[in-house]
């Protein structure tokens, strides 16, 4: 082994190395001249020093090499850092190659396995390493406990392979080190087995007699380790069990009251007040924590769950020592998560199978990826502030190991994300057992809520509403998650950056994302790509019909303001544009002359090159124009694909193009011809070769067909009611039921059920408005005139309920386009005609 003698060493080097000494002409007076002296050296294995070697070279050293491993110059002997261990000398096989003035060698002894003394504190400031030394015998016990608690967990294996890489260096101090490890290796995995054949025994026949006698052998038969470990398994297995049994005689049941809230959750991390420190708890539930398990009800499936506090601001009562979710009573669990629903602490969970996380995670992985997330939606206060984070501790992640190396890279990509926002933060990053930080028990009861199986952890879950709002689940498409994949570059993707732009107004000013935006829009406007690149996503969306009208608008709104200043969009992209823009005015009821003028002068220039575009913009302008009452110039717009074969426009446009002669005829009062366009859309339709687009556009055509015919006096209540059902495929009071509850993706058949009750009194179903507690609300069309009919229902029964849901639909459309202005009055002349109070005066002029 090659080991390089800084200054101030002399004496023997141990056994086996050759040595090369280095000598000072000068005094070194900065951590350069130290570097540029020793990059004339080869790479050591081994660096000698002494208490009175110059820090600065030192600490040179570990810049330059930091594999390399220290020998402490000590009397008689050399201390190993940093292992704590300690070499011996004698007077022979060293050897020496040098240039400059070389150490007389001698050979060491041949070192022993007797329990090394005391490791001592030398004064030099110089830090070798943020970890404590660890002697063999613990890195030995360390093999044991690992492979006991099984080689078959992912980390249990990494931190194995780990252990034995540094064995082997050590073992050129004490060749028996690796045989002497093997064979705890193997002692651990027999445990293992031992135990999991325990484990299968009582949980088949329990603890009886026969398996108190085979256990009793097992211990008999067993090393020390062994036997304890066995012996402690048992003693854990059995406090459990009478705990768990005691439970189930209390026959509890779960008493937390159903958590309601209209805006956000009280828990919601980037909703609470901005604040200078916090305290971070970090807790997991689960065993596999390497993608294995992918159903989301396994009760294995790895949780990772965080905590956030703000210290010297809100103090948790303090729970009982050694507090441990799995053994407490409902009451107990009850309570205690019913604390942090009553007071401003922020909770976020992931699984481990989340996409967050890639393909191959593993359990720290995890744990990175949730600290990612907290810090950036940590609602952090201007100036100097500190985020601590206590991890509790799993396996071999423990109080010993330092995350140093991790909190700076977390600080750099803070800094590289938003340097003013976080440039004055502080990170701290700890590992920490059950008992350390006060609030511990608080995270583990959530981690536990989150995994358990019981009904009364199941009810706990859901009256806490934390499940899709808080800890979050792969397929919970909430804006949190989307936090996770901002980074330093802010390459978003289209996905990414729709879900953030259109969730902007709704965010607290001190997010995150207001200043993310801002930065990525001026990126934007530097490079046209990316803003093509969104404008694509959102004419996708929009031909797909399988966006929100106010989540839209922002969008249109962002890139309106961020365009690039130098864009010269090519014709068929401004087609694009001006298709997106019309779709968004007609959704709001909103008029743009000059932007339909822009339109039709482009379509009719790009008609040759792409017919289906055009028509596609036609059909947009027809909607614009019908929004203006302008149908027979919508119908003139239509009239020019009168003479044109399907395949022109394309069959889906085509089918469109139908739809839309329907609609017209029907604003005329033409019924029974809307319903023969609407029937030849739905046979245009049927043609389509993509079944979802086929039942998307079939459904909508359908919807329009039904309003139609529910118009038509001369058809009776049961042929509109047969109708119905034949359009939900249920009877219509289960239709009731499930609509009552219905949300956004609902909402056209919502109204058309609705719609249905208010003009054919005699399919009305009372099962709806006994479900008035769980209706949802919306904020696109036809919400509105949702809330509209729902006050018409109630009115007979409760008109103060009434009174209250009219106002909603009038106030919706009050501060839109003109069409939605006019529908707001027309809807108050039918509130005075029913008798509902909802007062209500527009300026139209």
């Amino acid at each position: 082994m090659h080991a390089l003698c800084l200054p101030f060493v002399s004496g023997d080097l141990p056994a086996n190395f050759s040595a090369i000494s280095l000598t000072l002409d000068t005094a070194i007076h900065s951590l350069s001249a130290a570097k540029t002296l020793l990059a004339q050296q080869t790479q050591p294995s081994y660096i000698a020093f002494s208490p009175k070697t110059p820090n600065l070279l030192v600490l040179a050293c570990q810049q330059l090499w930091p594999d390399a491993r220290y020998l402490l110059q000590e009397e008689q002997a050399w201390l190993e850092l940093p292992s704590g261990e300690y070499w011996t000398t004698t007077n022979d096989n060293t050897t020496t190659e040098s240039t400059e003035p070389v150490l007389d060698t001698v050979s060491p002894q041949e070192p022993t396995e007797s329990t090394p003394p005391q490791v001592q504190v030398f004064p030099s400031t110089t830090t070798i390493n943020t970890n404590s030394p660890k002697s063999d015998n613990y890195l030995l016990d360390k093999v044991f406990k690992l492979a006991s608690w099984g080689e078959n967990i992912p980390e249990n294996r990494a931190q194995l392979d780990e252990l034995f890489v540094e064995l082997l260096k050590r073992s050129e101090r004490n060749p028996r080190l690796i045989k002497r490890a093997q064979k705890k290796r193997d002692l651990g995995a027999l445990a293992a087995k031992v135990w999991i054949e325990a484990e299968k025994r009582l949980k088949s026949t329990g603890y009886t007699a026969e398996f108190e006698a085979w256990f009793n052998q097992q211990v008999n038969n067993a090393d020390g380790s062994t036997a304890f470990f066995l012996k402690n398994k048992l003693q854990k297995w059995q406090t459990w069990y009478r705990q768990r049994k005691q439970k189930f005689q209390t026959n509890a049941i779960c008493t937390l009251p159903e958590l309601r809230f209209s805006d956000h959750h009280p828990n919601s991390l980037r909703h609470l007040t901005p604040h200078h420190h916090w305290h971070i708890l970090i807790d997991e539930t689960g065993s596999e924590f390497d993608n294995s398990k992918q159903n989301i009800s396994d009760k294995t499936l790895g949780r990772m769950v965080a905590l956030a506090i703000p210290y010297d601001k809100v103090s948790l009562p303090t729970l009982k020592k050694n507090f441990h979710a799995t053994s407490e009573s409902d009451a107990l669990l009850d309570k205690t998560i019913k604390t942090l629903l009553d007071n401003p602490v922020g909770i976020v969970g992931i699984t481990v199978n989340d996409d967050l996380l890639g393909k191959s995670s593993r359990w720290f992985s995890g744990i990175y990826m949730l600290m990612r997330l907290v810090l950036r939606l940590l609602p952090i206060q201007g100036g100097q502030g500190k985020v601590e984070f206590f991890i509790e501790q799993r396996g071999g992640f423990d109080a010993q190991m330092s995350l140093l190396p991790i909190q700076q890279l977390l600080e750099t990509e803070l800094h590289a994300l938003d340097k003013e926002r976080f440039q004055h933060i502080s990170l701290i990053l700890q590992f920490s057992d059950k008992n350390h930080h006060p609030a511990n028990g608080y995270v583990d009861a959530v981690a536990h809520m989150w995994a358990a199986g019981s009904a009364n952890s199941k009810t706990r879950l859901k009256h806490s509403a934390l499940k899709g709002h808080c800890l979050l689940e792969p397929h919970h498409d909430v804006i949190d998650r989307t936090y996770a994949a901002i980074d330093q570059k802010l390459d978003l993707s289209a996905k990414d950056w729709y879900q953030l732009v259109s969730s902007i107004s709704h965010e607290p000013s001190s997010s995150l994302l207001h200043s993310v935006l801002q930065q990525l829009g001026r990126q934007t406007q530097q490079q046209a790509d990316i803003w093509h690149r969104y404008l694509d996503y959102i004419s996708q969306l929009l031909k797909d019909k399988n966006y929100r009208l106010l989540p839209l608008k922002s969008a249109l709104d962002w890139l309106a303001s961020y365009a690039p200043k130098t864009l010269s969009l090519p014709p068929m992209l401004t087609l694009h544009w001006y298709m997106a823009r019309l779709a968004c005015a007609n959704h709001l009821g909103k008029s743009d002359i000059s932007l339909i003028e822009k339109s039709l002068v482009l379509g009719s220039q790009l008609l040759e090159e792409n017919a289906p575009d055009v028509c596609h913009l036609h059909l947009r302008i027809a909607v614009a124009a019908t929004n203006l009452f302008e149908f027979n110039a919508a119908q003139q717009v239509l009239d020019f694909w009168k003479d044109q074969a399907p395949r022109v426009m394309g069959l889906a446009n085509y089918g469109k193009y139908l739809s839309s002669l329907g609609q017209i005829a029907a604003f005329k009062g033409n019924l029974s011809q809307a319903i023969t366009y609407f029937d030849q859309a739905l046979e245009t339709f049927a043609q389509l070769s993509d079944k979802k687009d086929k039942a998307k556009q079939q459904q909508q055509t359908q919807i329009y067909r039904l309003i139609a015919f529910m118009d038509m006096p001369e058809h009776s209540d049961s042929q509109v009611k047969a109708q119905l059902e034949q359009f939900f495929m249920n009877t219509l009071d289960k239709v009731a039921q499930r609509l009552s509850m219905g949300d956004d993706n609902s909402r056209f058949e919502h109204h058309v059920l609705l719609r249905a009750m208010i003009t054919r009194p005699a399919l009305f179903e009372e099962s709806y408005l006994n479900n008035a507690s769980e209706w949802q609300l919306g904020d696109a069309h036809p919400w509105p005139l949702i809330c509209a009919y729902r006050a018409w229902l109630l009115h007979a029964k409760n008109p103060n309920q009434a009174v209250l849901w009219m106002q909603r639909a009038i106030s919706m459309c009050q501060n839109e386009g003109t069409t939605l202005k006019w529908m707001a009055e027309v809807l108050t002349v039918m509130a005075q005609k029913q008798g509902i109070d909802a007062a209500h005066s527009i300026d139209l002029s």
